[in-house]
C-alpha cells in the first residue's frame, strides 16, 4: 500500500506562528520522536465536532 502525505491545520495564536513553524522547519531527530508543538495548538472554529484538525498548506516533510 502507497502512502500518502496529510497537510492539517489547527488555531494557533498569531504570536506562536513564527515558533510554530520553525519548529516544523528546523526539526531535530529526537523531535521526530516527540512532538512538541501541543503547547502551541488550538482547535480551529471549522474543525468537525471532536476534531482538532483541519487540510493545511504543507510546510515539512521527511522526503
Amino acid at each position: 500500500m502507497k502512502g500518502h502525505r496529510v497537510a492539517t491545520v489547527i488555531r494557533l495564536p498569531p504570536e506562536k506562528e513564527a515558533e510554530y513553524r520553525a519548529l516544523h522547519s528546523a526539526v531535530w531527530p529526537d523531535v521526530l520522536v516527540a512532538a512538541v508543538t501541543g503547547p502551541c495548538q488550538r482547535p480551529l472554529d471549522t474543525a468537525a465536532e471532536g476534531q482538532r484538525w483541519a487540510p493545511a498548506e504543507e510546510i515539512f516533510h521527511l522526503d
